[in-house]
């Protein structure tokens, strides 16, 4: 809630306190608003409105929903009377007779499009300093919608979004909030807004970081309304980084209540920063420790080295690697893999981290990190297009390739090298892998109805709707049971040493598959 620069305004009379609802805007965002995403399926064509309505009176709704339909229709209005209105031409006699000298526009519909670009600069400069400007365009009337164009310097102009139901959710919910503003304004006032200073009102928003990422929370949202310096925001929110952000922007001028006991406080005592904080302290600690013990484990090697995603990877790498050599394959592939067990936690989040942090330091020798391949996210930041990542100074990243054998499946980790025939292998203790498309898991209340129990059962037939989304189902292992009640699932780790170490059953397991695997870090080697 803003304390000196927003829109306050004390009335008795009845005549004043209408003249003020009349004249200001008044909106309401709740907690239930949405919008509408281009991928939702076709949107409509938007088109031009007509609509009877009074001059200064508003006949829209404050509190707003799903608005972004109507502020592309408001916004091809204002195009159309900018184009026909607000022309300016000026007549001069030439030689040749007489002409039109074009001026451009001049008005109220040229200075709210100004406006509304303004706003998608704010938005967008964020992300690229580099940005002169972003404005509005409109596409032809086969296709007709508001499109996103932005130009950077030295750059021509580029149509980054071909509606605003293409932009990304976050987006979306800040050109819906604020443009509305500038949408309730032109409504209720027929006079001209030069810029957001004309534009007084009181605006309610509940929780506003609603869809925001960090950045826009912290960085764009602040600077949205600091560009209605008349406008009243009342705004609740738990996100620490918007509260910081705030303060950054306005300086003190921030007022917090902490609901529902409405005691006033200080941006450090608000409550969630304790908890972000504590979070944050406790996943840097993990993530330096971990870092500082593989930089200790790299220090010792002298070789090539290869990081794997997890504790079970590099076994499997590494005993393919000593029966292909044998066989008089990869003799030249002189490399050291980092061997860890549980003193490391390493999933594919913290190893992307570590290739970020590993690539700005010059390696005497390459460093390459091996991912699973079923993680969209972390394909796109280390593959390269089933080649391989360069990050600099030495630091290379891929994702294990499909075999021959899975073409149709979408997770792939280091076990799907094997046949399923392989995974399935029954060690000593009458335990074997399984996948997750063999388990059923059910949870029910228990009897007292204070506790949910949860069963994991090992199906007899697999789920075959499933059988290319599978992967290798290893958690709670010791609680899978068979229909006799007896534990049968082995762990992902068990089985990694079963044939690490060569237990009877897993020494012959077919390799040919791991050679692709070779073959990429021979690639990058020769790079």
């Amino acid at each position: 809630m803003f304390q000196k620069h927003g829109f306050y305004k004390k009335t008795s009379p009845i005549d004043e306190v209408k003249e003020t609802l009349e004249n200001n805007i008044f909106l309401y965002f709740p907690l239930t608003r949405y919008e509408k995403s281009a991928w939702l399926g076709k949107s409509a064509k938007i088109d031009f409105q007509f609509s009877e309505k009074i001059v200064g009176v508003s006949n829209t709704n404050i509190v707003k929903n799903n608005v972004l339909k109507k502020i592309e229709v408001w916004i091809l209005n204002i195009l159309l009377d900018q184009a026909i209105y607000e022309k300016r031409i000026q007549p001069r006699i030439t030689p040749s007779g007489s002409e039109q000298l074009w001026l451009g526009y001049s008005g109220k519909n040229t200075d709210t499009l100004e406006l509304i670009n303004k706003l998608l600069t704010i938005i967008y400069k964020v992300k690229n300093k580099n940005i002169e400007y972003v404005r509005i365009g409109v596409s032809e009337k086969k296709q007709r919608n508001i499109a996103i164009i932005i130009k950077i310097q030295n750059e021509t102009e580029i149509n980054i979004s071909p509606s605003f139901s293409h932009l990304s959710s976050g987006e979306i919910m800040l050109v819906a909030l604020f443009v509305s503003i500038l949408e309730e304004y032109d409504y209720i006032n027929n006079t001209q807004a030069h810029d957001t200073s004309d534009i007084s009102g009181i605006v309610l928003i509940d929780e506003i970081d609603l869809h925001l990422h960090i950045e826009l929370q912290k960085e764009i949202l602040p600077q949205l309304l600091n560009f209605f310096p008349k406008i009243q925001f009342i705004i609740t929110t738990h996100s620490p980084f918007f509260i910081l952000g705030l303060d950054a922007v306005y300086n003190n001028q921030v007022k917090l209540i902490d609901l529902p006991i409405g005691n006033e406080i200080t941006i450090t005592e608000f409550s969630e920063f304790q908890k972000a904080y504590d979070v944050f302290i406790e996943k840097n600690e993990q993530f330096k420790t971990l870092y500082k013990t593989i930089s200790q484990e790299l220090l010792i090697l002298r070789k090539p080295r290869i990081i794997t995603e997890g504790k079970t990877d590099w076994k499997h790498l590494k005993k393919a690697l000593i029966r292909l050599q044998k066989q008089g394959k990869f003799k030249q592939l002189d490399i050291e893999f980092l061997e860890y067990e549980n003193e490391i936690q390493m999933g594919d989040g913290e190893l992307i981290k570590m290739c970020e942090q590993f690539a700005k330091t010059l390696h005497e020798k390459k460093v390459i990190f091996i991912f699973d391949r079923d993680n969209q996210d972390i394909i796109k930041k280390a593959d390269g297009n089933n080649l391989f990542k360069d990050w600099g100074n030495n630091v290379f990243s891929f994702c294990i390739l499909v075999p021959s054998h899975r073409r149709k499946y979408s997770n792939i980790s280091i076990e799907f090298y094997y046949k399923d025939d392989e995974i399935k292998t029954i060690d000593n203790s009458s335990k074997r892998l399984y996948f997750s498309n063999e388990i059923d898991i059910v949870t029910k209340q228990s009897a007292t109805n204070k506790t949910v129990e949860k069963h994991i059962n090992a199906l007899n037939n697999p789920k075959l709707n499933e059988e290319y989304d599978k992967k290798i189902y290893d958690q709670d292992v010791d609680k899978i049971q068979n229909d006799t009640g007896n534990l049968v699932a082995l762990s992902k780790s068990n089985f990694a040493n079963n044939i690490y170490n060569d237990k009877d059953g897993f020494k012959e397991f077919d390799i040919i598959e791991f050679e692709k695997i070779f073959e990429k870090i021979e690639e990058i080697l020769c790079s």
